[in-house]
């Protein structure tokens, strides 16, 4: 709880020192991948993340710079995560299935580096490290069964739950992005594209087989489009 406040108040307390000077904002959006199509290969099951998955954000780009060539900078930002997740195994005697939407709110600081910051006619290429914590988290769905023994019978349960088992509460990453190139000498937008990845993202477990003997840890890469929106030059010393 105490890194949660003291990271709402950077963000905040910092936007209040430097806002007058970088009004520029950043809105967009992401599709992550799993390196694993089937989390439950190894079992026999069918288990993946359906397309309907991604994530929203705002940030605040450069809020801090501590260099500005090359240029180091600190970008906070607000983020919404949605994952979808299926589940679904069995033979003649029984089945399950499971259908899981995962959603959280969370807060993340990029520190990035860019060494082309000051060359407005170059493509701005930039890498960096990305850190955040999760504010809020749900999981909800529907775990039904059945078995085919004597008789037919069928069962389900509604789950709506907190979605730490999914999230973890702190993740990291790596960044690397392209500024793209537009023609207006002062555009209101502009385009970027970012590619992140994230050890360890989230856990999804094989319902087969036991956690101690798995590894529950998914990596995972997404691709993002972001737009900068007001973008204005900040005045150097």
């Amino acid at each position: 709880m105490k890194c949660t406040i003291l990271f709402i108040l950077f963000i905040f307390g910092s936007a209040t020192v430097f806002s007058q000077e970088k009004p520029t904002f950043t809105i967009g959006g992401g599709f992550p991948f799993f390196f694993t199509q089937n989390f439950d290969a190894n079992s026999g099951g069918s288990h993946s993340m359906t397309y309907k998955r991604g994530s929203l954000f705002v940030e605040k780009p450069g809020l801090i710079e501590f260099s500005a060539t090359p240029s180091i900078s600190v970008t906070p930002g607000f983020a919404f995560f949605v994952f979808n997740e299926n589940e679904n195994g069995g033979g003649n005697g029984g089945g399950s299935s499971l259908e899981l939407k995962h959603q959280a709110i969370g807060v993340y600081s990029k520190i990035i580096y860019e060494n082309e910051h000051l060359k407005e006619d170059k493509d701005k290429w930039y890498f960096g490290l990305t850190a955040g914590y999760y504010l809020y988290s749900k999981t909800t769905g529907e775990d039904s069964w059945w078995l085919l023994q004597s008789h037919y019978s069928y069962g389900s349960e509604t789950i709506d739950t907190s979605g730490k088992k999914f999230f973890n509460s702190f993740y990291f990453g790596v960044l690397g992005g392209l500024r793209l190139p537009v023609k207006a000498a002062s555009p209101t937008v502009k385009p970027v594209i970012e590619f992140s990845f994230y050890p360890r993202y989230a856990n999804i477990p094989d319902s087969y087989i036991s956690e101690d003997e798995q590894k529950t840890g998914k990596s995972m890469m997404m691709l993002s489009l972001l737009f900068e929106i007001n973008t204005k030059k900040a005045a150097q010393n």
